[in-house]
């Protein structure tokens, strides 16, 4: 086989093993099924990307079980960081958070995991590999190319349309968080007006109601406004969601809370 091609099918093969793995562990850890991963689809292209970087780089020291474990360990961590550095950059979410983990950084990598990794990627190397390679040598040139090109074209297309979704979600929290500074002001101003209105003599109570009642309706309106905002696509929001509970927003988060407890609500019913 194609040595390019042989590469391709080993990366959509790991994506698809790491999202069963990732899957398997969140659905256990929630005791509900979770559909984990950045992509609608069943594949994580993180441990995709893993799988080949340990494969191509540290095959000359597959002998070596102490250099190939602390090697793996640094590679996939510095996948991992930059994955979720990039993440953040591009969407201002942070996706995954091991702030509460022992010796982490910037809570996008922890030992832990670093060593999980590291001992994933033994796996890899010594057991799952040659059982994968011998499986695709199996399996003819146009047959596997075939595979290959759909397996990339889906993932390209299921990459874009999540990535636009996400910038949707990111531009629903950023109008959210506006309508909730505009209520905040609406409401101090209904609150002075209605100190305002108690305070004038009786004559001019009438006359000032109006002025209440009219910033009453605001809020009202405003507050309408944010519960279809917040209830829009709410199917795309709670997956999302629900496959990285702890997503965090770098400038909404009060958005984003609120989304989440609504998503709560709808999950309940």
């Amino acid at each position: 086989m194609n040595i390019i091609y042989m590469y391709l099918f080993s990366f959509i093969i790991y994506s698809f093993l790491g999202w069963i793995c990732e899957t398997i562990y969140c659905s256990i850890i929630d005791r509900e099924y979770v559909n984990r991963g950045f992509l609608k689809g069943p594949f994580c292209p993180i441990y995709g990307s893993g799988a080949l970087i340990v494969i191509i780089l540290l095959a000359p020291f597959s002998d070596n079980i102490v250099i190939l474990f602390l090697s793996a360990m640094i590679f996939t961590s510095i996948l991992e960081y930059l994955t979720g550095f990039l993440l953040e950059t591009i969407f201002n979410l942070k996706w995954w958070d091991y702030s509460g983990y022992k010796f982490n950084i910037k809570g996008r990598v922890c030992l832990l995991n670093s060593v999980l990794f590291g001992l994933l990627s033994l796996a890899t190397i010594k057991v799952i590999n040659p059982i994968i390679i011998d499986l695709v040598s199996h399996i003819s040139l146009k047959v596997s190319m075939w595979i290959c090109n759909i397996s990339i074209l889906y993932l390209l297309t299921d990459g874009i349309i999540t990535t636009v979704k996400v910038l949707k979600l990111g531009g629903k929290l950023k109008e959210m968080s506006a309508l909730f500074d505009e209520i905040k002001e609406k409401t101090e101003s209904y609150k002075v007006v209605l100190q305002q209105n108690l305070s004038r003599f009786d004559g001019l109570i009438e006359q000032e109601s109006e002025k209440v009642i009219h910033a009453k309706e605001q809020i009202s309106k405003l507050k309408v406004k944010l519960e279809n905002l917040v209830l829009n696509n709410k199917a795309v929001n709670k997956r999302i969601i629900k496959a990285f509970p702890n997503i965090k927003s770098l400038k909404y988060q009060h958005s984003l809370d609120r989304l989440k407890e609504e998503i709560k609500k709808i999950k309940k019913k």
